[in-house]
């Protein structure tokens, strides 16, 4: 009986330093059990029954009658906890895992952990690996991979111009000797680009193989040896000490070529290399940036080494290499379109000011006085840019939308559990992913090339993890919610063709999750590119007669009357065919480049 466990006639005179056994609640929160009926715990957390068992229940529910656990460890100082409570609070995304583990602990009985293994696509990709033999100078596939890196990426950057490019290529043909480290590394960075795309995805070739948008993805072999890692490890190498413009180009082309194929720890190695360069050439301060001619392109690359830095840090958490750099940067440079804007400055400063808060006082993330300055500097910034944060009709529009949502993901995330500003936190995490998770539908089913960069792997986990908390919450209901996961796994089943292992894992923990919630996704019926460019929307309404074989409405259609609520659409606009989107000339990222963006 749990009275016996008082030991209150023990023959000793002694108290003793601790109890035979925890309830079920103490035991899965890891606090300090008093063994009372019930326990001085669960009394001031309220709503939990004080249980315990006879033996051992492994892999069996829990007898606690409700599936959600109290927010955050105990802070009572005897507590094993202790150690917790004084521990930084987790940054970016990683506060939402940590809520979904304890929830799914708590009903499970068994713990989990959302973090996902740091895997490359090949392990050669790794820079504490031996590096590999160099390149065939003499290779029969460099004009090939020049030829695709030309006509498929070149257009995508400012600082590059055919015609350097080209004079490059014949020098290394004719004159190997006259290219410079730098110089080398540049060319071997744009072969390891070129490589890359002819790998990963089909030719014309493969056009039966290929029939929609959103499938002209190969699987990539991490057991064959491929010539992009080879030029790649050894680009790097040759560029050890970036000093100059060129190095500092060639590490641009090497980051994004990172973010579509290694690890997060050799990507920060390379992005800490581009940071290191950027601040070597005086990029980072107006004055020194003034003195380069205006044809490199040196306050465009400014911005855009920032906003690597600072996204890329918004992203995995880390802290950025550049904490402070002159904002008058963002508007000598904005202007030229794509990354290169007005929007996106603003967007990246407040997010640097956010990563800069959760990693000196992250107690100001939860504070209601300092979230609400944060919420009304995004709504100004609606005021002017709003329109550009619903559409992908330009490169800016594109960039503007997912880092605008993602940037509300980071602001709400850490106070999500938090008594006074958790309802409100809840309701701007579920909508900002809803419209996350819309946008990379839309992506992933209008363009040619399925973009697989470990960024956008990493938004629509994020996303994925947002919607489960806003369910277990009680934010957001549990049809939307089966809807908006269906999507989730259909995303992972494409980005698995590039992070088999890792996308694998991350399929495994929304299944444990779902499992735990008794939750059932609905399967995602991709429609014909030719259906879906009927509308800029990615949850336009489809006629019936247009409506192809084997189409199942999404289950926020099918609540009501599905038959009637598509007879009820309004007449589709005029197709668009699936193309490329139009670009306004301006730097691309890591969502644009192989199919990256």
């Amino acid at each position: 009986m749990p009275a016996e466990r008082n030991y209150a006639g023990s023959s000793s005179g002694n108290a003793p330093k601790r109890i035979a056994k925890a309830c079920e609640a103490c035991r899965v929160r890891r606090t300090k059990c008093d063994g009372g009926n019930p326990c001085s715990k669960c009394t001031e957390a309220g709503g939990i029954e004080c249980m315990y068992r006879a033996r051992a229940r492994p892999s069996r529910q829990l007898r606690i009658h409700r599936p959600l656990a109290p927010a955050g460890p105990a802070s009572t100082p005897g507590s094993v906890d202790s150690d917790e409570v004084e521990a930084p609070r987790p940054r970016g995304m990683r506060a939402v895992e940590i809520d979904l583990e304890r929830q799914c602990e708590a009903v499970t009985g068994s713990p989990i952990s959302l973090v996902l293994p740091d895997l490359g696509t090949h392990p050669l990709l790794s820079l504490e690996t031996p590096l590999p033999p160099p390149p065939d100078p003499n290779g029969d596939l460099t004009d090939s991979l020049c030829t695709t890196f030309t006509r498929d990426i070149l257009p995508f950057f400012d600082f590059l111009s055919p015609a350097r490019l080209n004079q490059l290529v014949r020098r290394h043909r004719e004159l190997p000797a006259s290219l410079t480290d730098d110089q080398l590394a540049f060319l071997y960075a744009i072969y390891a680009m070129g490589y890359l795309r002819q790998v990963t995805y089909a030719t014309s070739a493969d056009s039966e193989r290929v029939p929609v948008a959103g499938e002209a993805l190969l699987p990539m072999d991490p057991s064959v040896q491929r010539l992009d890692v080879t030029y790649f490890r050894h680009a790097i190498e040759l560029v050890r000490l970036p000093s100059t413009v060129t190095a500092l180009q060639a590490l641009i082309i090497l980051q994004l070529y990172c973010m579509a194929a290694a690890s997060l720890t050799t990507t920060r190695q390379v992005v800490g290399k581009l940071c290191y360069c950027v601040q070597e050439l005086g990029l980072l301060h107006p004055a020194t940036a003034a003195a380069y001619p205006a044809e490199s392109g040196t306050a465009a690359l400014g911005f855009y080494v920032i906003f690597t830095d600072v996204s890329w840090a918004g992203l995995t958490g880390e802290s950025p290499f550049l904490p402070e750099f002159d904002p008058e940067l963002f508007v000598n440079a904005a202007g030229n379109g794509g990354i290169v804007a007005p929007a996106m400055g603003e967007l990246i400063l407040l997010e640097a000011e956010v990563l800069a808060a959760a990693r000196n006082t992250p107690s100001r993330l939860c504070d209601p006085t300092y979230v609400l300055s944060l919420e009304a500097r995004l709504h100004s910034f609606l005021q002017r840019f709003g329109s550009q944060t619903n559409d992908c009709s330009t490169m800016t529009a594109y960039f503007a939308t997912k880092h605008y949502h993602f940037l509300r993901l980071l602001i709400r995330a850490p106070s999500a559990a938090d008594p006074v500003l958790g309802i409100s936190s809840l309701a701007i995490l579920a909508r900002s992913a809803t419209l996350l998770l819309q946008h990379y539908e839309r992506i992933f089913l209008t363009t040619h090339y399925v973009n697989c960069a470990w960024t956008v792997f990493a938004r629509i986990v994020g996303a994925g993890h947002v919607v489960l908390q806003a369910v277990w919450r009680g934010e957001m209901i549990r049809l939307e919610a089966a809807d908006l996961m269906g999507k989730v796994l259909w995303f992972l089943s494409k980005l698995e063709t590039r992070w088999t292992e890792t996308a694998a894992v991350a399929r495994k923990n929304f299944l444990t999750l779902m499992d735990a919630l008794n939750l059932e996704p609905v399967p995602f019926a991709a429609l014909p590119p030719s259906l879906l460019a009927q509308s800029t929307s990615p949850t336009s309404s489809i006629g019936p007669a247009d409506r192809p074989r084997g189409f199942a409405p999404s289950v926020s259609a099918a609540s009501t009357n599905p038959e009637q609520a598509l007879e009820q659409a309004p007449p589709p606009a005029p197709v668009e065919p699936v193309s490329d989107w139009p670009l306004d000339n301006g730097l691309f990222d890591d969502t644009w480049m192989l199919g990256l963006a």
